[in-house]
């Protein structure tokens, strides 16, 4: 009697404004092909917004619940990339792996980085020990979660960096204060934003700079 074999697939972005995007598509149908390859049946399709460079994971313990729940053995987890599973390095990718592991869950990334398990005594029969089963692909596996979590480094660094230096010459970011509204503004071809009131501002050769609220409330 043949024995079916149950897949999730884990499809993630991370925030909603991605959600507009055709990533999830994208990973589900990636997701959708791995499973056929691995001959299982979709037990479920997780799609979400959620950020990967956090150990507060909500949505993987809903998946953790979910195959605790399932009337059938869930046999695999498809995700495209470690990337999606983790951007905190390679200790939370063990982490995470090993809760899967403690259901009889395996991680499948459709990317293939992950490798079968090997045992070194099994050309002498049936002995295996903690210490003879290992994964080939396991300096890999952590070189692709490092890499996952540097690039999060990366862009955090342009990002902010940027912010701080626009701040630095006078403009604004982010949300305005209260009393005070964003204005467009370009300096050199650039769109920027800088903040006024609608009563006060100062001129600046740059932009329209934010005005104390000290400076407001004494007038």
């Amino acid at each position: 009697m043949e024995i079916i074999k149950y897949a999730i697939i884990d499809c993630r972005v991370s925030d909603p404004q991605q959600l507009k995007g055709g990533s999830l598509d994208n990973q589900e149908a990636i997701g959708r092909l791995t499973a056929e390859r691995l001959g299982a049946k979709i037990a479920k399709i997780f799609r979400k917004p959620h950020s990967a460079t956090t150990t507060e994971r909500e949505d993987f313990q809903e998946v953790i619940d979910f195959i605790k729940k399932y009337p059938k053995p869930v046999h695999y987890y498809i995700i495209k990339s470690l990337d999606r599973l983790t951007r905190e390095g390679y200790v939370e990718y063990v982490r995470l792996r090993a809760e899967l592991e403690k259901l009889g869950v395996e991680i499948v990334d459709a990317d293939g980085v992950i490798q079968q398990k090997k045992n070194t005594l099994s050309h002498l029969g049936d002995y295996k020990y903690r210490w003879s089963v290992y994964s080939p692909s396991e300096a890999g596996e952590m070189l692709e979660t490092y890499k996952g979590k540097a690039e999060v480094r990366d862009i955090l660094t342009r990002l902010v960096g940027a912010e701080i230096r626009l701040v630095q010459d006078g403009f604004a970011v982010r949300r305005a204060p209260d009393g005070l509204k964003n204005k467009r503004i370009f300096d050199n071809g650039k769109e920027l934003y800088g903040q006024k009131t609608p009563t006060e501002y100062i001129s600046s050769a740059k932009c329209w700079k934010c005005v104390p609220m000290a400076l407001l409330m004494k007038r």
